[in-house]
């Protein structure tokens, strides 16, 4: 389930956007929210606004963002990332666009991964798991081609606990 994104440097949005769908204090309409062990959320949302204010650019950079993870494995060394940052500087045009993402999964882990780049690859990428009433733990984290994986990583857990070859 989608908790959060947040998109900068993308189309239209200079600054970091922010969207969530964790729910606010509101008592009216219970039925409408979903209910994890480190909070509640709401089951949909809507996108309103005024025309030319965002909306479009920010699904596409939900979209964007999941095209750039679906065909990562298949680019090339040299092969240019799709990468429409804000126009409207000049500065702009040098920073990279960064999209993060906040979900759960369907046996309850948090997670929080996100990545950004400039025009031609990824430059930071990481990955952090949030347990119930405690900060984000980093299961991986990637700075150009320095790699760093920590044992809070799902990959390193299965491996830990896997039994031993016979």
């Amino acid at each position: 389930m989608l908790v959060s994104f947040a998109v900068s440097n993308y189309l239209s949005f200079r600054n970091e956007r922010f969207f969530s769908m964790k729910a606010t204090s509101i008592s009216e309409h219970k039925e409408s929210l979903i209910e994890y062990p480190n909070g509640k959320y709401l089951r949909s949302a809507v996108l309103y606004g005024a025309n030319s204010s965002g909306k479009s650019n920010f699904i596409s950079a939900l979209n964007r963002m999941r095209r750039i993870i679906l065909s990562s494995v298949t680019l090339n060394d040299g092969d240019k990332l799709a990468y429409t940052p804000f126009l409207l500087t000049d500065k702009s045009t040098e920073d990279p666009t960064r999209f993060e993402i906040d979900f759960i999964t369907d046996d309850e882990t948090t997670f929080r991964y996100g990545f950004s780049y400039p025009q031609f690859k990824i430059t930071d990428e990481w990955l952090f798991t949030h347990a119930r009433n405690a900060t984000d733990t980093p299961c991986f984290s990637r700075a150009v081609q320095e790699f760093h994986v920590t044992a809070a990583s799902p990959t390193a857990q299965h491996k830990q606990h896997s039994p031993p070859a016979t």
